[in-house]
Parts: C-alpha cells; sequence; structure tokens
C-alpha cells in the first residue's frame, strides 16, 4: 500500500510559468567545475538569478545505468542555464486522482521533456551585489514522489520566491534516478550499491558544496530539506554519511526513513522487467542487457505493469538495504553514534492520510465520495506520526539537537474539500509560496504564513544551533510540552503540545 500511496501522489503533466528574460549582465555568468553557465532573471522575480538545468553528473547511460553516477566532466563551450533540464523517467498514470485533478503544481510541466540525461541541479539566488557582499546560507532541495516519480522543475517547487521574499538566502533543487533506473536492487549487483539514486543525491550534494560560492552561497551553511521521499532521503542520508555530512542542518518533511518499508522481491521485479524486454535470466547477463535497452522500453514495462501479472507481488523500486546508502540497523548504529551530528527539524502535516487515502478512489474523489477517517488516520499515524515521532525521540535520547512540528495550515486555494484539511504535502506549496499558480489567489493569512514558514526555514539554515530557539522552538523532548504546532487557529501560531499526548490521541484513532 505505501508504494501506491506515495507514487500516486505525483501525477500528470501541466501547464508552465511563463518564460524569463534574458539579460547579459556579468552576473549570471558563473564559473563552475563544470564550465561557465549563463543563467536568466525571471520577469516574475526580478532580482533573482536564475540557473537551469546544471549537470552534475555524465548522463547514466550504456554501461552507467544502474550504477553510481559519475562526476561530470567540465565542457569546453558555456552551459545554457535558461531552460529546465529534463525530468528524469519516472511513474506516470492513466487515470486521474486527487492530486492529478486539484493540486497539479506536484507535475512535470508541458515543456519539461523526459530524458535519462537528467542528473542536474537548479539553483535560484539574488542579483550578485558585489565582490564583497557577505555570503549566504543555502536550502537544498530533494523532491519527493514515492522513489518513483517527481523532480526538481515542478511548479509548486520553484524557489524563486523564496529567494526574492528573503533575498538573503540560495536555493537549490536537485534530481537524482528515480524507480528502476535509481533503485534497480538488480541481482546483477551483487547486494552492493543497489540505490544510485541515493549516490545521486550525494554527488549533488558534493556538487553544491565546490560550487555555491560563486553564486553568493556559503558550502558552510548549507541546509538539506526535503519531502515525503525526499524527506527520507535526508534522514537516510544522515546515517550514510555520518562522518562527512556536508550540510550543516537537515530537515525531514513529512517522511523519515522508516516511513517507507523494504520492498518486496526486488530482485524479481527487476527481472521481471529484464524478461518482458527479452533479457537472459543470468544476472550479469540480465544487468548487461537491461543496461543496452533504450531507456523508453523499460520505463514503459514499468508503467504498462498490471498488478495481476508477476506472481500479485507490487511492482515496487524503492530503496533497498545495502549497508552503504540504506541500514537495517538504525536504533543501533544511532546508539552508537554513526549517525551525522548536526541539527534537525523533523515534521509532518495533521492529517497526511487525507489525500493518500483518497488516491484510492480515483477521479471519482468529491465532498461526499471521500475516504474513512479510520483509513485516513492509519496512513497518518502509521507512515508519518509514529515514524515521525520515533525519528525525533531517538535523536534527542542520543543527545542531539532536534526538533519536531506539526503543520496545521488550511487555506482556499490548497482545499477543494473541507475533509482533507492539512493533507500530505500541503505545506510545500505554502512554504515555497507558489499555491496560487494556478488562478486562486492567496489569502493574506496564507501570505503571512508563507513568509512565516520561511522564516523558520531561513533561520535553521542561517544559525543551525540558536535560529529556531530564536523563534521560539524549544528543543524536543518526549515529556514535554513542546511539539510545536504550525499555523495553528492564525496564520503564523506557534504553540506546544505534549508529543506524548498527541500520539495517544492520534492512535485512539485507528
Amino acid at each position: 500500500m505505501r508504494l501506491s500511496i506515495f507514487v500516486a501522489a505525483v501525477v500528470i503533466a501541466v501547464g508552465v510559468i511563463a518564460s524569463p528574460r534574458r539579460y547579459n549582465n556579468s552576473d549570471l555568468l558563473v564559473e563552475t567545475t563544470v564550465g561557465t553557465v549563463k543563467g536568466v532573471v525571471s520577469e516574475e522575480t526580478d532580482n533573482v538569478r536564475i540557473f537551469r538545468g546544471i549537470p552534475y553528473a555524465e548522463p547514466p547511460t550504456g554501461e552507467l545505468r544502474f550504477r553510481p553516477p559519475l562526476k561530470k566532466a567540465r565542457a569546453t563551450k558555456t552551459i545554457d542555464a535558461a531552460e529546465w533540464g529534463p525530468a528524469c523517467p519516472q511513474i506516470t498514470y492513466k487515470e486521474d486522482n486527487i492530486y492529478s485533478l486539484y493540486f497539479k503544481g506536484f507535475a512535470k510541466p508541458d515543456d519539461v521533456p523526459t530524458a535519462e540525461d537528467c542528473l542536474h541541479v537548479n539553483i535560484w539566488a539574488p542579483r550578485s551585489k558585489g565582490r564583497n557582499e557577505e555570503l549566504k546560507p543555502v536550502l537544498i532541495f530533494i523532491h519527493g514522489g514515492g522513489y518513483n516519480a517527481g523532480g526538481n522543475s515542478f511548479p509548486y517547487y520553484d524557489g524563486g520566491r523564496l529567494v526574492q521574499d528573503n533575498q538573503d538566502v540560495i536555493s537549490v533543487s536537485l534530481n537524482y534516478r528515480l524507480n528502476v533506473f535509481g533503485f534497480p536492487s538488480a541481482a546483477g549487483l551483487n547486494g552492493r550499491q543497489l540505490n544510485p539514486g541515493f549516490m545521486d543525491q550525494r554527488l549533488a550534494i558534493e556538487w553544491t558544496r565546490d560550487n555555491i560560492q560563486a553564486f553568493g552561497g556559503d558550502p558552510k551553511r548549507m541546509l538539506l530539506f526535503g519531502e515525503s521521499a525526499g524527506g527520507g532521503s535526508v534522514d537516510s542520508y544522515t546515517y550514510a554519511y555520518a562522518e562527512d555530512p556536508i550540510v550543516s542542518a537537515v530537515m525531514p518533511i513529512s517522511g523519515v526513513t522508516q516511513s517507507f518499508g523494504a520492498p518486496e522481491m526486488a530482485p524479481s521485479n527487476f527481472t521481471f522487467v529484464a524478461q518482458k524486454l527479452g533479457c537472459p535470466l543470468s544476472k550479469d547477463e540480465e544487468l548487461a542487457c537491461m543496461q543496452s535497452k533504450p531507456w523508453e522500453d523499460i520505463e514503459d514495462v514499468v508503467n504498462q505493469y498490471n498488478e495481476t501479472q508477476n506472481g500479485g507481488k507490487a511492482l515496487s523500486f524503492q530503496p533497498t538495504v545495502d549497508d552503504q546508502n540504506l541500514f537495517s540497523d538504525f536504533a543501533a548504529r544511532l546508539a552508537a553514534g554513526r549517525v551525522a551530528k548536526v541539527p534537525v527539524l523533523i515534521g509532518n502535516s495533521d492529517r497526511e492520510g487525507a489525500s493518500l487515502a483518497a488516491n484510492d478512489l480515483g477521479p471519482a474523489v468529491s465532498e461526499t465520495n471521500k475516504p474513512s477517517e479510520q483509513a485516513i488516520s492509519a496512513v497518518t499515524n502509521g507512515v508519518f506520526n509514529c515514524p515521525a515521532a520515533n525519528a525525533t525521540a531517538v535523536r534527542a535520547q542520543a543527545g542531539l539537537p532536534v526538533w519536531r512540528y506539526r503543520y496545521f495550515g488550511v487555506f482556499p486555494n490548497l482545499n477543494p474539500f473541507t475533509w482533507l484539511g492539512t493533507w500530505h504535502s500541503a505545506i510545500l506549496p505554502t512554504l515555497f509560496n507558489t499555491a496560487d499558480r494556478y488562478g486562486i489567489e492567496n489569502t493574506p493569512a496564507q501570505d503571512e504564513a508563507a513568509a512565516y514558514l520561511q522564516s523558520i526555514l531561513v533561520s535553521f539554515a542561517r544559525d543551525p544551533v540558536h535560529g529556531l530557539a530564536e523563534m521560539g522552538f524549544p528543543e524536543y523532548d518526549p515529556a514535554g510540552n513542546n511539539l510545536v504546532q504550525l499555523v495553528k487557529g492564525c496564520s503564523w501560531c506557534r504553540s506546544m503540545r505534549a508529543p506524548a499526548m498527541m500520539e495517544r490521541v492520534d492512535k485512539s484513532l485507528i
């Protein structure tokens, strides 16, 4: 159920944002390790430089498919960073659901192509003020989509307004390989390096560390945050790179490592796709054969899959334990101190399960045709509240600085039905201040909420140790009244609640 829940949260393509004006200004030309990149200035955010589709890895094609990413070589010509780079191959759905019908900003824009050469970053930065300008904190975002879909060009994730509204931050978003391309778990990999999608994320972060100063960013103040599968990626990252996290703080939103169950029969799923494409059964020959096939053919097999095939097993391509990027003994590793010792802010929305449980209703979802409260609570608690509570508590017990919040914001342009409440991913269009992209303006309260959420993010990035305390956030203690309730009762409200009490209340609804 978890696979279908998360994958369905990213859906059919939608409209796009207006084309940017092109400028000849010298601050649009930036020297990087991959060459000179030339950005643009958006009409919407006319004091923000945008650099789209900067490659950080060589195309993961041929023998590099299903393998760790290879650092991008320096280009001899200027890289035009005016247009979005391709989205990675991903799962799509023919039938509409609540996300494709009502939350179109989570989908791929029409003018963004799909290609296997998709490993790139987008950067939003204020207009340069000169050489003596202070370096700015950096916000690195990892998108969600159940590890099977999503992209850094999707409209709700646009970092332009985040930078425009604050002017003292740099926003970065990255692409990583998805589904069978990013998490193949192929037998031919011999149990090692099973999650190249996670390794893509690491290489993108390394690239950002090595280059962000040229854009005005501070490589010593980089906050890594992600939502849903992106949140799980962020949480997993702290274990995989305990000794060298690069980033100075992390923020998993609506997803931690424990939110996602290990896939069943992952190697057999790879073999299932291989057999459909006529590849031999020998594990080494199978892998080589799959590396030779057009990516479109592989994507077609995955997208046309019917769950009655393959023995009724879910065709799941998600992170698999390889003891390199994903571990089975998180609690033991944390107790032994084998986790990145950086401040952590963990949180989720109040009714995560409302939109996800509604996916089963397809296009028939309505004000009256809705999931049961029992189904909503089961998803909210089992996939989000309880894993988040555990991830926060074990860090607090280990003496690491950790904070926890729950988000309650409900706004007209994000709530077509009264029963939805604060659904899965609802925080992102308000955090990025992009909720008005589809015709319904923000309310004044929503604008205030966006400014407040951004101030939390920026304060945490600017000073991971003291920033949240200055915002009035107490460090997490399972026994105290310190679960921060955000945007509950007013646009900027912050209140406290005993975490244990909220967990008891939540569990009683199941």
